[in-house]
């Protein structure tokens, strides 16, 4: 609870101590699995009404019939793009593919982080509303922000959907086309393995993990995280 006196003191938003306080407070072991089991349902509908009371009645429809409030919105959707060269902070491995791969594995890393970035989340809704509320904005700019704020949050998932799709059929396809061309050749199967490792958080230990099964003569084909919290890393 300090974090909120904090942030009203030091002139920031008292929503980022808030913020704070809850990603602090999810951080000790067992809390947050244990408040998604205890009050995840009632958080979902909490979530909905709050979202839907406060942000949701501050997006002005009836602007958005206004020529010029579309073409200053569709200029502010082009600023995402100055997200898009975020991906190529993506980490590089040195691994051998094989040579009828169909795809590098880092320009699909580059491609999905920044595609991933280009979303733009509810936060750009409470500045915005700051903003008008401090007369920063007049309606028809505030309304502008807000419909690429929006055309963002829809348009941004469905293209990292159809990205990932790509990536996975190709996978898919060239692992099939791979044990259907060794059956017929009478060649050996090729082995695939499925590697779980449980761990806390630690500096470098993605790139050990690939070099470590680079050094094995294997090549990762997927790879996936789950509860990234700092806990029990898989």
């Amino acid at each position: 609870m300090a974090y909120l006196p904090m942030m009203y003191y030091s002139k920031a938003s008292h929503l980022t101590g808030a913020f704070l306080a809850g990603l602090s407070f999810s951080q000790v072991e067992g809390v947050h699995h244990t408040f998604i089991a205890e009050a995840g349902s009632i958080m979902e509908w909490l979530l909905r009404i709050f979202f839907s009371a406060s942000i949701g009645f501050q997006v002005p429809i009836k602007y958005f019939g206004n020529s010029a409030v579309i073409a200053w919105g569709f200029a502010f959707y082009i600023a995402v793009l100055g997200k898009l060269p975020v991906g190529f902070f993506a980490p590089k491995y040195k691994e051998k593919l094989p040579e009828d791969y169909p795809f590098n594995p880092y320009t699909r890393d580059v491609t999905i982080a920044s595609v991933a970035m280009t979303c733009r989340g509810e936060f750009s809704f409470i500045i915005a509303a700051f903003g008008i509320g401090e007369s920063l904005l007049d309606a028809e700019l505030y309304s502008a922000i807000i419909f690429a704020v929006l055309l963002s949050s829809i348009t941004s998932p469905i293209v990292l959907t159809l990205v990932l799709r790509y990536y996975n059929r190709l996978a898919a396809k060239y692992i099939e086309q791979d044990q259907l061309d060794k059956s017929l050749v009478g060649g050996r199967s090729p082995l695939y393995l499925n590697i779980q490792i449980r761990s806390t958080i630690v500096s470098g230990m993605q790139k050990s993990i690939k070099n470590c099964v680079n050094s094995l003569g294997l090549f990762v084909i997927d790879q996936r995280s789950w509860h990234p919290r700092g806990r029990d890393i898989v």
